[in-house]
């Protein structure tokens, strides 16, 4: 049959018609009709229609089949407007991806008001618009200000975190809590979607309040939580609205609400906002605008003027796009159709607004009970809601009550497991009360499956609990195990214990890694379920695991400095029978990684002193008969490069964790301690080096004296040879680490080094020191040279404290030779000192000088305080060229350690300070215009005893170089006024007579060119420099 130029046809049953061009056509029943273009077609429910071409549209009610040109078929599932243009199906005026042929059917849903009836939104922008109907803003459309199509950034960015840190993704959760947080915080309940444009603006922008913390909190601080069917959104939108108006009733009615909204895998957000019309101040716009993460820099938007428009919206009109694009909403929601919306506040609050004493309760819940239902309530601890399920749910039947306790998510993850990852004891309580309405049988042939609450990958709740830390949880959860039946208790309960990850950690571990006490001790409770011996078998598997890189939980609990976890450990391995733990202890206590890094040894390393103390409660289990053998090994705590943890100990210098070792080391029998004792306590690296040498080197003071207190642990019968050898605390090299310490003055360690020395006694204490105090590093430098080269004057006076250990007559012998301090060239530390400035390591050394015996200081001190270098120069010269003023007046200080009768003849040598050639200091100083270190050297002069002071003086402040000229020239001729001025104080020492006399000398001298020191002063206008100076 043929329907051609106005005629219309009605076809019925298994009729075909063709439709051509402004022909009408109504198909009914199983009726087919060929639609061609500018006809008018309606397809009725199992009718099928054929468009032949581009070009053709036809009305479409539910129920209907529409075939396309390339063979794809499409199910009509609500009445709508079909429309085939360009290779493109529109449904009312929206774009929609059809399926190829042998993809299947495509289903399309349309924008039907009625209940069940859904279709894609429109969009509204520059690139896709709708100029077949008129913009109307009452439909959820994607706004023009919005990119399209909109970017889907959810989980793309991460938060920012530390080098080597695991990447946390940025999930919709993130997402939505953050969208409500800017929602809140701004008084228009604007949001800036530019913060959500790119990976690095999401990433800077919502670490900033939608962490997972952030969004708990939202979630915890909601002013109310409604669970309800996704086609009842509008009604929920209303109903908030009204609520916006009467809270704002000061205000116009005019404010913003936010809502967070959850499926079973998927956070969402919605913020409202009651605004006033720009045209009619008396009248109010109601604007929806709903945020999708997957869309993550776009808004769904609707806007009414009359709240009754929304009645009859459902969620699926906010998240199916334009059709143009996968919809989502199947994956969200999967067969079900209720959503969690909590109503957020934007205020913290001490307790949930939720929180009743009867438990959390939702402000409204949909009557229908599902598994979703359930999820959703196990999820975020509804308990009050899910113990007034018990009524209802006791008259379902058996398979219905099974499925709502499985109560599973779209991806097959059940709420009980939800629960004991949140922690949720309460829900799972209410949940027990539920399990137990099940009939005896059929708890027997469920329970086990039920409560294995296993995620996608096979991971069980009640690791993800131990994981978290969530005792309570733990402690609900043992209350379900307990209504497993008799007759298969022990089996399931060992399987169900194990807590074992997909890849075969279990959560025992976890608790270890991550220090849960509480968990660790509410899991110890729940194997007391077990009989013994099925519980021996599994703790003793628990309590060797590892992980996937081959690590035991006691190492992991020990790296991490978890105490107290590693004393629940212990709590476990005492519910080992005594045999049992004999056998497997020693094992268990090693506590090595994949390297053969026994955990003891990393404890040391990190310093985590409590740990180190609960480790040896655990070692305290160990049985007698074995303890001598084995606490020796233990407690080396060797890595596998030899290294032990108590050399890592004094290298970083934790003092507490060597005191807890030594705590450790006094459980050593005392037939054991002194040959075991003296191998720990040389703690030396591969290459031989002591601890004590890098504690030394490193300046731990505290930890030096720690480890002094492990020393007094060395019986009494091997104390002294032990001790000298302990002391020494020589590198590979060599070298004592009391040179480092000198080398690097760490003044603290010094002394708490001689500390230690004190408990040697008096004759080996003398012995050792001497050479310690001798001892030199590979090049024959000594550590007070080094000390003096770098100006540590602390040290140096620690240096001191040492040498007056030394008995006097001691002393005396090697005290000279200390005190020369003098590098492999022959060069003394003081001349160094004198060269770099280092007045207080100069002053420093003086009060080692006080310390020379009387008979021999004079000889002793003249040649010292010469401090010449190989080549002849002495420290007095380098100070003075180097215009070192401090370090010249500390030298002078030094001066007058020098008994009076030496004075004059020791003095005048020491002030000419010559160099190689015979230049002496202040005619460099002059030279080189160190105006103050002149005046130094003038405090020094005035030393010079009166009895030989004109003459000496004439002679030192001639200031001549080899070659004749004078300082002074020197200083004129480069225009040093000040220099000049500070020698003119220097001459004023001499008697007028003297002084006129050089100074007259000093002006005829002439340079190698025969130029007079007088011709220097008048055109460089120098005379008032040499005014006063004489006649």
């Amino acid at each position: 049959m043929s329907a051609y130029l106005g005629s219309t046809v009605n076809a019925f049953d298994k009729a075909i018609v063709h439709a051509h061009c402004y022909s009408t056509v109504n198909a009914q029943g199983e009726s087919t009709v060929m639609v061609h273009t500018d006809s008018h077609v309606t397809v009725g429910v199992h009718a099928t229609a054929v468009l032949e071409k581009d070009g053709t549209q036809l009305h479409a009610e539910e129920g209907a089949a529409v075939h396309l040109p390339d063979g794809a078929v499409v199910a009509v599932t609500g009445d709508t407007d079909l429309t085939l243009k360009n290779g493109t199906l529109t449904v009312n005026g929206g774009s929609v991806r059809v399926a190829k042929p042998g993809e299947g059917t495509t289903m399309i849903r349309t924008v039907s008001p009625s209940p069940g009836h859904h279709a894609a939104f429109p969009v509204y922008n520059d690139e896709v618009q709708r100029p077949d109907l008129p913009f109307d803003k009452s439909v959820p459309y994607l706004s023009k200000k919005n990119a399209y199509p909109p970017a889907n950034l959810n989980c793309k960015a991460s938060f920012p975190a530390p080098a080597g840190a695991p990447r946390r993704d940025i999930a919709c959760r993130h997402l939505a809590a953050q969208y409500l947080y800017d929602c809140l915080h701004d008084d228009a309940g604007k949001v800036d979607l530019n913060h959500f444009e790119s990976v690095e603006q999401i990433a800077q922008h919502v670490s900033e309040n939608g962490t997972q913390a952030d969004y708990e909190n939202m979630l915890r601080d909601a002013q109310e939580a409604h669970l309800i069917k996704t086609d009842h959104l509008g009604k929920l939108l209303m109903e908030q609205f009204e609520k916006i108006e009467t809270e704002n009733a000061s205000s116009a009615g005019i404010g913003v609400r936010g809502l967070l909204l959850e499926s079973t895998n998927h956070s969402m957000a919605i913020r409202l906002r009651v605004k006033q019309d720009r045209d009619d101040p008396n009248k109010k716009i109601y604007v929806v605008k709903f945020y999708d993460p997957n869309c993550t820099d776009a808004t769904v938007r609707c806007e009414v003027d009359d709240l009754s428009k929304l009645n009859g919206q459902t969620l699926r009109q906010y998240i199916d796009g334009d059709g143009q694009h996968n919809p989502c909403y199947q994956r969200y929601f999967n067969n079900e159709d209720c959503v969690s919306v909590h109503v957020c506040s934007h205020q913290a609050t001490d307790q949930s607004p939720l929180q009743t004493s009867q438990g959390k309760v939702l402000t409204n819940r949909c009557e229908r009970l599902s598994p979703a239902v359930m999820w959703h309530l196990l999820n975020r601890n509804f308990s009050a809601d899910l113990a007034g399920l018990s009524e209802d749910f006791a008259k379902l039947d058996v398979a219905t009550q099974v499925r709502l306790l499985a109560a599973k998510a779209a991806n097959g993850v059940p709420g009980l497991f939800m629960a004991l990852q949140n922690g949720h004891a309460e829900a799972i309580r209410a949940y027990g009360e539920l399990l137990k309405q099940l009939p005896e049988e059929a708890r027997a042939q469920v329970l086990a499956r039920l409560l294995e609450a296993k995620d996608v990958k096979g991971t069980p709740g009640l690791f993800i609990a131990l994981l978290n830390g969530h005792a309570e949880a733990i402690g609900a959860y043992g209350e379900l195990l307990k209504q497993l039946p008799e007759e298969v208790r022990t089996r399931l309960l060992a399987r169900l214990l194990e807590a074992k990850a997909a890849n075969g950690v279990p959560g025992l571990f976890m608790a270890l890694q991550n220090g849960h006490v509480k968990a660790i001790r509410a899991y110890r409770e729940l194997l007391k379920q077990l009989p013994e011996e099925a519980r021996t078998r599994l703790l003793v598997t628990l309590l060797e695991a590892k992980d996937t890189k081959g690590t035991p939980g006691l190492f992991i609990a020990l790296l991490n400095g978890h105490a107290e976890a590693i004393g629940a450990y212990g709590e476990l391995l005492k519910q080992l029978p005594e045999e049992v733990r004999a056998q497997v202890l020693a094992r268990l206590l090693e506590a090595k990684d994949a390297n053969g890094t026994p955990g003891l040894l990393i404890a040391l390393l990190n310093g985590h002193a409590e740990a180190i103390g609960a480790y040896g409660e655990l070692l305290k289990q160990l049985p007698e008969e074995v303890r001598t053998r084995l606490l020796a090994r233990l407690l080396e705590a060797k890595a596998a490069n030899g290294v032990p943890g108590l050399f890592m100990a004094l290298q970083n210098g934790h003092a507490e964790a060597i005191r807890a070792y030594g705590e450790l080391l006094k459980q050593l029998p005392e037939e054991a301690r002194a040959q075991v004792l003296a191998r720990l306590l040389e703690a030396k690296d591969a290459k031989g080096t002591p601890g004590l040498f890098i504690a030394l080197l490193n300046g731990h003071a505290e930890a030096i004296g720690a480890y002094g207190e492990l020393l007094k642990q060395l019986p009494e019968e091997v104390r002294t040879r032990l001790l000298a050898r302990l002391l020494e605390a020589k590198a590979a090299n060599g070298v004592p680490g009391l040179f480092m310490t000198l080398q690097n003055g760490h003044v603290k360690a010094i002394r708490a080094y001689r500390e230690l020395l004190k408990q040697l006694p008096e004759e080996a204490r003398t012995r050792l020191l001497v050479t310690l105090l001798e001892a030199k590093d590979t090049k024959g430098t000594p550590g007070l040279f080094i000390a003096l080269l770098n100006g540590h004057a602390e040290a140096i006076g620690a240096y001191g404290e040492l040498l007056k250990q030394l008995p006097e007559e001691v002393r005396a012998q090697v005290l000279a030779r200390l005190l020369e301090a003098k590098d492999a060239n022959g060069t003394p530390g003081l001349l160094i000192a004198l060269l770099n400035g280092h007045a207080e390591a100069i002053g420093a050394y003086g009060e080692l000088l006080k310390q020379l015996p009387e008979e021999v200081r004079t000889r002793l001190l003249a040649r010292l305080l010469e401090a010449k270098a190989a080549n002849g120069v002495p420290g007095l010269f380098m100070a003075l060229q180097n215009g070192h003023v401090k370090a010249i007046r500390a030298y002078g200080e030094l001066l007058k350690q020098l008994p009076e009768e030496a004075r004059a003849q020791v003095l005048a040598r020491l002030l000419e300070a010559k160099d190689a050639k015979g230049t002496p200091g202040l005619f460099i100083a002059l030279l080189n215009g160190h105006a103050e270190a002149i005046g130094a050297y003038g405090e020094l002069l005035k030393q010079l005893p009166e009895e030989v002071r004109t003459r000496l003086l004439a002679r030192l402040l001639e200031a001549k170089a080899a070659n004749g000229v004078p300082g002074l020239f020197m200083a004129l001729q480069n225009g040093h006024v000040k220099a000049i001025g500070a020698y003119r104080e220097l001459l004023k020492q001499l008697p007028e007579e003297a002084r006129t006399r050089l100074l007259v000398t000093l002006l005829e001298a002439k340079d190698t060119k025969g130029t007079p020191g007088l011709f220097m002063v008048l055109p460089q206008n120098l005379w008032d420099a040499l005014q006063g100076s004489g006649k």
